[in-house]
């Protein structure tokens, strides 16, 4: 007898190559479901049945006679009548319900199917009235699963009944789900799960009857077929599933990398009680901590150590211990996945060195390690999906192997909190593609603090459906612990280490000073840039508290601050006597022009030609006379009596590849007892391990603030206490009478009277301590006010439950328009070139997108990820008429990758290193706004 499937494809074969049967990538699907994702093999049925019964049918679809001309170019009929997610939904809940599966996975199954081409929208309405409702109605402009179902019935009933049975275990049947659908039950069936009877024969939406956590399960369901799909379809002589699995990095090379460290010579003996603190903070947290957090039934494990004791060792160390355990204690096939998610894309790359050079050289392209933000997702995909169901999607076009990396499909993922969190959150379907790695996961949050605050309760929620629907485990690592878990009556937290107060206290590095502008505010007047440069300038070139002590940072609240209150700094120390005023960025862009090769006619630029950041920066140093000594330890070689003051600027508005550079140099400087004056924004304030004798902070959250001070005597450089923090409320850098910077950022309506809070919880605590506003102790900020401060925060934030309530009700469209970020900055990529051969690498990418190399194209923009800045997507639109896209498209086009690329011309803006970076417009309203 003949395979009733015989000649039924799924989707044409590339060139030469044959067609796939649609059974065979049915069956690779649902093999790879199960295989990704470690479904349970527990319950009746297991959800392993059901991720396989899924897989098994949502290109069921395909069966029609009118797909299979389709996929041939041989239809000539009704375009809808090709589409095939629909009838592939209905099949699955069908299938579902007769292997005796409970509500809740049976509209789960339905949804996954119905949206694995695209994201989930309002799921009451959806089914009940763009899906239910027409097939109700013959005629229906949206009617065409009903003659889907009639057409097979005629023509090709065997295939679909062996579909079906294939994927129940012989229980559903092509009889049993056609009657469902001619009698109605299958219909009346979903509708009583999302509508509820007001009167005889009318029934009206309702998303409060949806079975409880559909959302958690529909995520699970889809991340899982969305991936099992793509890759199979992009890849269809890839049967095997092992090549998609991670591999792990060792915790062993890091307890070597550790133990190298402590075995060389320790410059003090106090630097040798903190590395002793570090390390048994460390220990603690991976054994005894990991035995706290798996050993009960907690949901989060609390990792609160000072700056400057190790937190992300002793976060890493933590999160492959638990990833052991877990792989051991489950019996897993493979080691899960370690997510060490961050807060800003900026600062992402100190965090990178440690596993690409420092411990693991691990490849950021392997299966090993993967680094991941937004800058992976600015390419515009070309939308398939036409109408509620979409077109009846072939898969020739299926993205290829590379997508892999948004996948997460390595053993750790460096990414954000953005890319994490929204990607839960009303995910697209690309985003979709990691929810697979999640299952057993173990996700560090890196200062979770800096979480969008009215986000928290949406947080909470989404922490439930890593922690429970994905068995994950969360790790939230910082020196600010905010109530974020703490005070989540939902969630079960422990802390990883002991006696956590003790090391706080063991470890006061700073006093802080609150100016007179803050302790009086907002009655006192705001601090003006001119008189803030000058007392910074001051304190570096004062003697009186020895040489050594002479370097400052300044962290500003926008970019145009920051950049105003660098200028003022440079025209003081010009003003004083005796004293020669150099801006690192001068050196620096002069250096990199030297040291970069000159692009030679007719040959191919490539960016391993480019020379390394660190090289730039060493040739910076030298070139503001430093040298190495004996130990390769950088030392000033200047005459004592002629010290220069240094001066640096810092935002995100500079490439990475220069940041990488300048925090070098600036690293150096910091320590070297050189005056050297640190301007920068928040950028700075985490994942960058720089520290100064003071640090000078405009008016912020006071999580803010504290991570601020974490730049000052960092490792005891100036002694216990040595460091001083100034908090000072700066004015506007151009208007005195204007709003300060702080209040455009700060004071917004999501949290009322945010500054008068900070102020209100700072004087408090000091006041508490019976101390005078200018030697306050470290403790009273890290330990008193800032407790104080989140309790506030979350009082204020507890009713946002709009997300939450989305999430209960999957509604997919709600929170696919929810962004972590603030989309009144939206911002937008521009290439930057600062030298000719960067000016050869974009004519060359931008020559081989037009000439239709793409994959040169894609190729050479991820090479050159470190060359980009982003900036306000207005100023694109208003400010750079001349800037073009790399990829030569009209500006407007909607597909292709919307990045642009400044050349170093005129009308494109201007990239100046010794004055903040890109610049768009001098006198720019939302540049003044933009905080990093």
């Amino acid at each position: 007898m003949n395979e009733p499937l015989e000649g039924i494809i799924s989707h044409p074969g590339e060139g030469s190559d044959p067609a796939v049967p649609l059974d065979r990538h049915l069956q690779v699907v649902a093999d790879r479901m199960v295989e990704l994702n470690a479904f349970s093999k527990d319950g009746d049925p297991p959800p392993a049945a059901i991720a396989r019964c899924i897989g098994r049918l949502h290109d069921f679809g395909k069966v029609t006679p009118m797909f299979q001309e389709h996929v041939r170019d041989e239809y000539v009929g009704e375009r809808k009548y090709t589409f095939h997610s629909r009838i592939g939904a209905f099949a699955v809940a069908h299938a579902l319900k007769q292997m005796g599966s409970d509500e809740r996975n049976r509209l789960a199954g339905f949804l996954a199917v119905a949206h694995h081409h695209g994201a989930l929208k309002n799921t009451a309405h959806y089914v009940g009235t763009d899906v239910i409702e027409p097939e109700r109605e013959e005629g229906a402009p949206n009617r065409w699963a009903t003659p889907q179902i009639e057409s097979i019935d005629t023509e090709c009933a065997n295939a679909a009944d062996t579909l079906l049975r294939r994927a129940s275990n012989g229980i559903a049947t092509w009889e049993s789900f056609r009657e469902s659908v001619v009698s109605g039950a299958l219909f009346c069936d979903l509708e009583d799960l999302v509508t509820v009877s007001v009167a005889l024969d009318i029934r009206d939406i309702e998303p409060a009857v949806l079975p409880s956590r559909l959302y958690d399960r529909f995520l699970r369901y889809w991340g899982a077929l969305t991936i099992a799909d793509k890759t199979h379809a992009s890849t269809p002589e890839m049967e095997d599933s092992t090549s998609l699995l991670p591999k792990s990095l060792s915790i062993t090379d890091l307890d070597n990398h550790i133990r190298d460290l402590q075995s060389r010579s320790q410059s003090t003996t106090r630097v040798a009680r903190l590395n002793e603190r570090r390390e048994n903070a460390r220990q603690e947290a991976m054994t005894d901590g990991v035995e706290r957090l798996l050993n009960s039934d907690t949901d989060v494990g609390l990792l609160t150590l000072p700056t400057g004791l190790g937190k992300t060792f002793a976060g890493i160390s933590t999160a492959f211990a638990v990833r052991d355990r877990i792989a051991e204690t489950r019996n897993l096939d493979f080691e899960p996945t370690v997510v060490y998610a961050l807060p800003y894309t900026s600062i992402i790359e100190q965090t990178r060195e440690v596993f690409e050079s420092t411990v693991w050289g691990a490849d950021p392209a392997s299966r090993e390690f993967t680094v991941h933000h937004y800058l992976s997702d600015t390419v515009t995909e070309i939308d398939t999906e036409f109408g509620p169901e979409g077109t009846a999607d072939t898969d020739e076009h299926a993205p290829p192997p590379s997508m892999l990396g948004e996948s997460w499909r390595s053993g750790v993922v460096l990414t954000t909190f953005v890319q994490l969190f929204e990607s839960l959150a009303g995910p697209t379907n690309a985003q979709g593609l990691k929810l697979p790695a999640l299952a057993n996961s173990v996700i560090v949050l890196d200062e979770p603090q800096t979480l969008s605050k009215p986000w928290w309760p949406a947080i909470r929620r989404l922490t439930e459906t890593l922690t429970e629907e994905f068995s994950a485990t969360i790790i939230s690592m910082t020196a600010t612990q905010p109530t974020l878990f703490t005070e989540a009556s939902q969630l079960e937290s422990v802390s990883l280490v002991t006696d956590v107060d003790e090391h706080f206290r063991a470890t006061e590095r700073i006093t802080y000073a609150v100016d007179d502008s803050v302790w009086n505010y907002p009655e006192a007047p705001p601090l003006s840039h001119d008189d803030a440069a000058q007392r910074i300038v001051d304190s570096v070139l004062n003697e009186t508290d020895g040489p050594s002590a002479c370097s400052a940072m300044a962290i500003c609240n926008t970019i145009l601050s920051s950049r105003k209150l660098t200028k003022r700094v440079v025209e003081k120390g010009r003003a004083t006597t005796g004293i020669s005023v150099t801006h690192l960025g001068e050196i620096y862009e002069d250096v990199l022009q030297t040291q970069t090769p000159a692009p030679e006619d007719g040959s191919t630029a490539t960016p391993d030609d480019r020379p390394p950041s660190d090289t730039i920066a060493d040739e910076t140093l030298r070139r503001l006379d430093f040298r190495t000594d004996d130990d390769d330890e950088w030392i000033w070689n200047g005459d004592p009596s002629e010290r220069p003051l240094f001066v640096g600027t810092f935002n995100s508005r500079y490439r990475p590849y220069d940041r990488r550079a300048l925090i070098q140099v600036a690293d150096v400087l910091a320590t070297a007892g050189v005056p050297f004056v640190f301007v920068s924004t928040q950028a700075v304030e985490a994942g960058v391990d720089i520290s100064f004798a003071r640090v000078y902070r405009d008016l912020a959250s006071l999580d803010s603030i504290v991570q601020a001070a974490g730049r000052c005597n960092r490792s005891f450089e100036w002694g216990e206490r040595g460091g001083e923090v100034t908090l000072w409320f700066l004015a506007d850098p151009d208007d005195l009478e204007a709003d300060p910077p702080a209040t455009h950022i700060y004071e917004t309506p999501d949290i009322g009277g945010h500054l008068d809070l900070v102020v209100r919880t700072i004087k408090t605590a000091v006041e508490t301590t019976n101390v005078q506003p200018d030697t306050v102790p470290e403790t009273t900020f890290t330990r008193d006010a800032i407790v104080n401060y989140f309790d506030e925060i979350d009082r204020q934030v507890t009713d946002r439950k709009e997300l939450v309530t989305a999430i209960e009700e999957c509604d997919g469209s709600t929170l696919g328009r929810a962004s972590l970020i603030d989309e009144t900055y939206e911002t937008v990529d521009v290439v930057v070139a600062v030298t000719e051969f960067d000016r050869r690498l974009i004519e060359e990418m931008g020559d081989a997108f037009e000439n239709g190399n793409e994959p040169r194209g894609f190729a050479l923009l991820n090479d050159l990820v470190d060359m980009r800045v982003s900036i306000p997507i207005r100023d694109i639109e208003e400010n750079l008429p001349m800037a073009t896209r790399v990829d030569r498209k009209e500006r407007g086009e909607p597909e292709g990758v919307r990045i642009f690329v400044h050349r170093g011309q005129a009308g494109d803006g201007e990239y100046a290193l010794a004055e903040g970076g890109f610049i768009a417009e001098v006198d720019d309203p939302i540049a003044r706004r933009f905080t990093t």
